[in-house]
């Protein structure tokens, strides 16, 4: 699965490196002209954009209300150092975690959060390039690498990275207005994408940010994460607020509309995009996701309860003729002995009590009643009313009828889709989910039916990758944001020149070193665990 969409875009950058040799052997001055014009920098799987035309724009925004910023900035810095002393227990906890894991089997099938920045190029500090290699998924606050097909599902991905790139862009813009309210000048800013991740930097000139005090170097270090926590919350607010924003192009708490049907999947001939499901089993409403999960639910815990037959009454039964299956196997499947007509009907094998109380005998031909029924005209009927035994049905001409294939798996289950017959579904509850996606919101009119599905994707990944770039981008490694912070930090507590500035500079690069290690110890586990699952 990870070849299967690695290797075209290795390829990709394979044929724009081609290209890229072409222009330089037989136009070699008009393109590096170009290139410098246009200040795009191509790397063997790596394309970065860099300029300087926006950073007037980030003076206009850091004269617009200074003290305001300066409060908001300042509020920054400290919510950074609360992450600063959360990141080292973090990065040592998962390495350990990954390092020694107590079963593998519960990192399977859980969404992952992005996370970890990158050294951008150039000579001057880069505020933390941000780009996401790293991921956090819910699972005690472990950290996974994002990985398409692997530790995220492969039709995320275009989503995730969108998500990355916006916080990407977020989180740069806080450390250049940072830098721009404490008279810092920007030196350039940019985005890049490396192999497919995205991300963007600024460059700030150095000496003028040395040259700050402590705190007001920790409040244009700390502004990126500050950001990035900002963006959460504030990504949270809008994802309640959709409904109403959608309201005057989509219908909501009306029903369940497919969006997506899954190629080869058990409904992809029964359903199609746009259909709305209104109820399962014609008693349990699915006006939105959430009933639909209630509902699944529910029918799983009537299959733990023993409440998974269906109530039909005798004139319905007496449609279908008596089988008198011999062995185990025809029990099971008495349509493959009964005299079922071609009508192109599907039929299923169900089984009843003969009596109205339960009495074991040991043989089940003389204990039960098998009959091969038409399978949708019999849940129509019986499936609004589950049963696990005859006394469970309202009616008294009524007894429980049980699929006889059905197992603690297997599900019998009738979808009531608006406008068109109802859907007979016999397979697990998972694969039922998996079979097709679907939303809340009805289109009004000729919009697209994915819109709010891809906006409310986009909206939970930048939710949760929020405290990953957070948490990763202000560790005390090297190359991040935490590295510059970390300087700042031990500045104000060991002020110079009351004590020796290589002192200092051993002590950071010491906690550097190793918190890196940890880092890397973290990241290398987490790959291990990553493609083992």
């Amino acid at each position: 699965m990870f070849g299967g969409w690695l290797l075209p875009v290795v390829a990709a950058w394979a044929i724009l490196r081609v290209l890229y040799a072409i222009a330089r052997k037989f136009w070699p001055i008009r393109f590096r002209t170009w290139l410098e014009r246009t200040g795009l920098t191509l790397g063997w799987v790596s394309l970065t954009y860099k300029t300087a035309r926006f950073n007037k724009h980030f003076r206009s925004l850091a004269r617009l209300f200074p003290s305001v910023w300066q409060m908001w900035f300042a509020c920054g810095a400290i919510a950074g150092l609360v992450a600063m002393m959360a990141a080292p227990f973090l990065l040592v906890y998962n390495m350990y975690a990954y390092a020694f894991p107590p079963s593998r089997d519960v990192y399977r099938n859980h969404t992952l959060h992005a996370a970890s920045p990158h050294l951008s190029d150039g000579g001057s500090p880069s505020l933390s390039p941000t780009a996401s290699h790293e991921a956090v998924h819910s699972i005690s606050g472990q950290m996974m690498p994002i990985l398409p097909g692997y530790t995220v599902p492969l039709h995320h991905t275009a989503a995730l990275l969108f998500a990355i790139l916006v916080h990407g862009v977020w989180h740069e813009l806080g450390h250049a207005i940072a830098a721009a309210v404490e008279d810092v000048y920007i030196e350039a800013e940019g985005v890049f994408v490396h192999l497919f991740y995205p991300g963007a930097f600024v460059e700030v000139h150095t000496p003028q940010l040395k040259a700050l005090s402590p705190f007001k170097q920790l409040t244009v270090f700390c502004a990126g994460v500050w950001h990035n926590m900002t963006l959460g919350v504030a990504a949270w607010g809008l994802a309640l607020l959709l409904p109403v924003l959608l309201s005057p192009l989509y219908l909501g708490g009306a029903g369940l509309v497919v969006t997506h049907i899954v190629p080869n999947s058990a409904l992809h001939q029964a359903l199609d995009p746009g259909d709305i499901i209104l109820k399962i089993d014609g008693d349990c409403d699915t006006l939105d996701r959430g009933q639909w999960d209630s509902c699944l639910s529910q029918l799983q815990h009537d299959r733990w309860d023993g409440r998974n037959g269906m109530c039909l009454s005798e004139v319905e039964a007496k449609k279908y003729p008596t089988v008198k299956p011999m062995t185990e196997e025809s029990r099971h499947d008495c349509c493959s002995i009964a005299p079922v007509p071609s009508d192109g009907h599907s039929r299923l094998c169900f089984s009843a009590h003969l009596g109205l109380q339960d009495t074991p005998d040991p043989d089940p031909s003389l204990t039960f009643e098998y009959k091969c029924m038409q399978a949708v005209a019999a849940a129509m009927i019986g499936l609004e009313h589950r049963c696990k035994s005859h006394d469970d049905c309202p009616g008294s001409d009524q007894r429980c009828w049980f699929a006889t294939e059905a197992n603690h798996n297997i599900h019998l289950v009738r979808l009531d889709v608006q406008g068109k017959d109802s859907v007979l579904y016999f397979g697990t509850l998972d694969d039922l989910s998996a079979s097709f996606s679907r939303s809340d919101y009805i289109p009004i009119g000729r919009v697209p039916l994915s819109l709010p599905v891809t906006l409310e994707l986009i909206i939970d990944y930048i939710i949760l990758i929020a405290p990953a770039l957070a948490i990763l981008n202000i560790a005390p490694c090297w190359f991040l944001d935490g590295q510059h912070t970390l300087g700042a930090i031990l500045n104000a507590i060991f002020p110079q020149p009351r004590f020796s500035e290589d002192k200092i500079e051993l002590l950071q690069n010491g906690i550097l070193t190793i918190m890196s290690f940890a880092f890397a110890g973290m990241i290398f586990f987490s790959m291990l665990t990553a493609f083992s699952v």
